[in-house]
């Protein structure tokens, strides 16, 4: 059975999540309003978005795979394959605040054959400009805020976000999900976007944690001009031996510093240098 097929499985029916949570008012049905604005998160939420995106102190790593496509023309130039690491780094854990310590790369791969494509030069076309992510988040007025650094040098850069932010909750399951906006110095500082879908979900019993993801970039290098539109879907592992040989067998020949996620604050300094 294919990791779709399981994904599928574990998702309950919407439809009847949204009739359960409709309610009757002077004779009437009125859907909870709640569902429809940004925010509403609680303590308890943030403590499980934590739990799932980060982790409680060891590595996770967030595996992924997808597709690229040109916009327009809706031409898949890629499969896409990665993993977004990351260790949870918290010194005050009492205070609705946390940082996450990561680093992250995708593969571009060719549609057909699965192939990992290449530069003229004959090197594997992979996007590596994320030897680190600094990330701190903290919970204010039911809002989840981000603060994201990444970058070195002059290309240093600084963001913050979340206020979009919101939460959806279904039986047995939980969706965080975040837009961000930003902008790539390296790549002329060329406007970028990307919605993450957190879910929280429980399947046999057990919770287990996935993500959607949808993207719009400029194409990466090698690539002729334009922009593309990506898409994949996250599963997270909490050991690096649990990751697909596919990406394994990259990492230990193309990316060893992708073996894991920065070790300490201190090793993200460095690296922004």
């Amino acid at each position: 059975m294919t990791r779709l097929h399981l994904f599928q499985e574990g998702l309950p029916n919407y439809q009847q999540q949204q009739n359960n949570q409709e309610q009757t008012l002077n004779g009437e049905q009125e859907m909870d309003k709640g569902r429809l604005l940004a925010g509403g998160f609680t303590r308890d939420d943030f403590e499980r978005y934590v739990d799932l995106r980060f982790g409680t102190g060891d590595p996770v790593y967030w595996y992924g795979w997808g597709g690229a496509t040109t916009f327009p023309g809706e031409k898949m130039v890629a499969r896409i394959e990665g993993c977004d690491m990351g260790r949870l780094y918290r010194p005050e854990p009492d205070k609705p605040e946390a940082q996450l310590l990561a680093r992250k790369f995708t593969l571009s791969r060719d549609p057909e054959t699965g192939e990992i494509l290449t530069l003229p030069d004959g090197s594997p076309m992979w996007m590596k400009e994320f030897p680190y992510q600094y990330f701190k988040i903290w919970l204010e007025n039911g809002i989840i805020h981000f603060k994201t650094e990444q970058g070195a040098g002059d290309n240093l850069t600084t963001m913050t976000s979340g206020h979009n932010s919101e939460i959806q909750r279904f039986e047995g399951m939980t969706i965080y999900t975040t837009p961000v906006q930003y902008q790539l110095p390296w790549r002329g500082n060329a406007s970028t976007w990307e919605t993450y879908n957190w879910i929280e979900r429980t399947v046999d019993g057990k919770v287990q944690y996935d993500c959607v993801w949808h993207g719009d970039f400029p194409t990466p290098p090698g690539a002729p001009p334009g922009r593309m539109s990506m898409n994949a879907y996250f599963h997270r592992y909490d050991s690096y031996d649990e990751l697909p040989e596919t990406l394994r067998s990259f990492i230990e020949e193309h990316a060893p510093l992708w073996k894991g996620p920065p070790e300490s604050l201190e090793e993200i300094r460095e690296l922004q240098k």
